[in-house]
This record gives C-alpha cells, sequence and structure tokens, in this order.
C-alpha cells in the first residue's frame, strides 16, 4: 500500500473539512487503516459521514477503501478503521 498517497489524501481532506474534522494517520498495517478523526463535527449530519467522505477521497485516488468500525476515544476524538487494498497505485 502506498503510504505517500494516504497521506496525501488525508491532507488534502483535512484542507477542505478543517477545523470541523481533522483526520490524523494513527497505523498502515496490511489491508487496514486506521486514522483518527478530531473536531467539532457536525453532528446533526451524523458523525459517520465524516469518516465515509475520507473513504470515498481514497477511492478517488485508487485505493479501494470501506469503513470497518469507529469508536470513540475518552478524549473526544473518533479512532477508525478502514479496510483497504488494491486499486492502481
Amino acid at each position: 500500500m502506498d503510504k505517500g498517497a494516504i497521506l496525501s489524501t488525508i491532507e488534502e481532506y483535512n484542507r477542505y473539512h478543517s477545523p470541523e474534522a481533522i483526520a490524523e494517520l494513527e497505523e498502515l498495517s496490511g489491508g487496514h487503516l486506521k486514522v483518527r478523526f478530531r473536531g467539532p463535527f457536525c453532528e446533526s449530519c451524523g458523525v459517520s459521514e465524516w469518516f465515509e467522505d475520507l473513504a470515498v477521497e481514497l477511492r478517488r485516488r485508487g485505493i479501494a477503501a470501506s469503513v470497518e468500525g469507529a469508536k470513540e476515544a475518552g478524549d473526544g476524538s473518533f479512532l477508525v478503521s478502514f479496510a483497504i487494498g488494491g486499486g492502481d497505485r
């Protein structure tokens, strides 16, 4: 998996979603990606949509990605797991 492409995608995501949502790479191993999301989030539109937006951005770059699950951390952030794979990168 191309870590550079993932980091670049997260950077672009933050450019358009910050300060409402800020994504930070936590872990990349095998076919899994963990990203921490921080911010006030727009809860009226559903917090999960912020996570799905990153999966959409990854797919636009040729990285197959889907949200596997999300867990709220004690500090108000969310740790989100993505299944990733293939694509043309």
